[in-house]
């Protein structure tokens, strides 16, 4: 008996896992992330709120709560969910003759697909929120 014969199936779940892994760590990541710039902002509307600055300074600080800053640091899970997507396209089209390829190449599709989305929702969500500071600061 072989390796592979008799490690056959056990692949899935192990892909299962370290998918979820992945995305576990990566939104506590991005939780953490959001936490700190909420209580830097939340830091500079007190700053804002209480007259000790000049109006430079308070139309700096304005500006830097509302500007169009590109977000950095998507672009990696873009690229990644572009290559994976490309990889699960793939593994549908090898999968279609062989029934044990065909779960783990659905799996790699969507699961890419969602990562794909990440950077897309995080600069719409990242734009709500500063269109809503906007509106709090004037």
């Amino acid at each position: 008996m072989s390796y592979l014969a008799f490690t056959r199936g056990a692949e899935l779940p192990i892909v299962i896992v370290a998918i979820v892994f992945v995305f576990v760590y990566l939104r506590s990541r991005v939780v953490a992330h959001e936490r700190t710039q909420k209580r830097k902002i939340e830091l500079v509307e007190r700053a804002l709120e209480s007259g000790v600055l000049d109006q430079a300074t308070k139309r700096e600080l304005v500006q830097a709560i509302t500007g169009r800053a590109p977000r950095r640091g998507t672009h990696w899970l873009f690229l990644l969910g572009w290559i994976g997507l490309f990889v699960g396209v793939a593994l549908v089209i090898l999968g279609v003759d062989n029934d044990d390829l065909w779960p783990a190449a659905i799996v790699v599709t969507c699961v890419s697909f969602a990562v794909l989305t990440i950077p897309i929702a995080s600069r719409e969500l990242h734009a709500r929120a500063h269109t809503e500071a906007e509106g709090r600061v004037r």
